[in-house]
């Protein structure tokens, strides 16, 4: 019903549990935040994006932040608040691509990195140091978004056909798959997730979000590496991740990296998808590291994940699915069919088109892009 009220609720009940980590390149703990001090935080920025930088609900947020605690914190406080986030790909994108994506989605504010610096005048944009943020002042009273209806979350596309486009998902978007994530992934509040993608992705974005609705704990290094990928793991003792197939293949070259740090792995499934599934990589992962990977299939138009893997499969029928490259069954808040090019549902084997419905399903593209 309310973001805000969860995160509070489970400041009240379990205060001192771990919420988010923020981690060195191998995966070092730096800084810990339990839910306490997160309710706390979430307390600050909500007052500062209110009261400093004078943003109201439907107002737009651009947020230019590499990977890092301060990437989410600002997104559920803005969500709490009513308030649009978008966040821009700061790895890749072209300071072309930069100002495309500004000027459709009209920001009054940027929030950036210090070593990502835009010049204000290229881009009509009030850019504000997202430094600022550890060093908030006391917080003020504000009015947090009562229910999930409204828009939160403006995500761009790849675009590789043409220009990316700006896809517009609500709160109740976002909530309705992440709690599907949790109950198909079987994410609980002792669990831990690893973030290795992009926070601008909405995998990582919907896997975070379903670790908070089970009360779970969120790890963060900079950014996935391959050569540093089982320390990470090792280290912030994650008991999960989510990744993509290239990811999946450059570990098969890492096994002496693993035999490092075994001992130590409290990681016990990991879901992969995001791109189309290369079927002997699976295997060899899973035979070289005996441990489960689970595919999963949607976009960014559903918020994330619309069908998965089951967990609770038999060794055969995992191990014959693995082979037909299956992306499971549909989850929890989302009706998946096949269709023909009049719209009818196709049988069993029959080829056409996936459709989804349900309340993961997008508004639209944004000044329809």
């Amino acid at each position: 019903e309310n973001l805000y009220h969860h995160i509070s609720g489970l400041a009240e009940s379990q205060p001192n549990s771990p919420a988010l980590l923020s981690c060195d390149a191998e995966g070092n703990i730096l800084e810990h935040y339990n839910y306490q001090r997160l309710k706390q935080a979430i307390d600050k920025i909500g007052s500062w994006l209110t009261y400093d930088l004078e943003l109201r609900h439907n107002d737009f947020l651009g947020l230019a932040l590499h990977n890092c605690t301060e990437l989410l914190l600002v997104s559920w406080a803005a969500w709490s608040l009513g308030i649009v986030t978008s966040p821009l790909d700061v790895r890749r994108d072209s300071f072309k691509q930069h100002v495309y994506k500004i000027k459709l989605t009209q920001p009054k504010v940027l929030i950036a990195d210090k070593v990502f610096a835009f010049g204000e005048p290229e881009i009509g944009v009030r850019v504000v140091d997202a430094g600022q943020i550890n060093n908030l002042p006391a917080s003020k009273a504000v009015k947090w978004q009562n229910g999930i209806d409204h828009m939160a979350l403006i995500l761009f596309t790849s675009g590789t056909t043409a220009h990316p486009k700006g896809v517009q998902l609500t709160l109740k978007n976002l909530i309705a798959n992440a709690d599907g994530i949790r109950d198909w992934f079987r994410i609980m509040h002792s669990d831990r997730f690893l973030v290795l993608l992009p926070l601008h992705h909405i995998n990582s974005t919907s896997f975070c979000l379903a670790t908070l609705l089970a009360g779970g704990s969120i790890a963060i290094p900079p950014s996935y590496s391959n050569s540093n990928f089982w320390k990470q793991t090792a280290n912030s003792r994650a008991t999960f991740i989510s990744i993509v197939p290239t990811i999946c293949y450059d570990q098969l070259s890492q096994v002496e990296e693993f035999n490092k740090v075994r001992d130590r792995l409290k990681i016990n499934r990991i879901q992969i998808g995001s791109a189309p599934v290369v079927t002997s990589d699976a295997k060899k992962f899973i035979e070289i590291f005996k441990i489960p990977l689970y595919q999963g299939y949607g976009q960014t138009e559903t918020a994330l994940r619309v069908t998965g893997m089951p967990l609770d499969l038999d060794e055969n029928t995992k191990q014959k699915l693995l082979e037909e490259n299956s992306i499971g069954k549909p989850m929890k808040w989302a009706e998946v069919a096949v269709l023909n090019k009049e719209g009818n549902i196709l049988p069993e084997n029959e080829e056409g088109e996936v459709a989804v419905k349900g309340p993961v399903v997008m508004g639209g593209y944004i000044n329809n892009s």
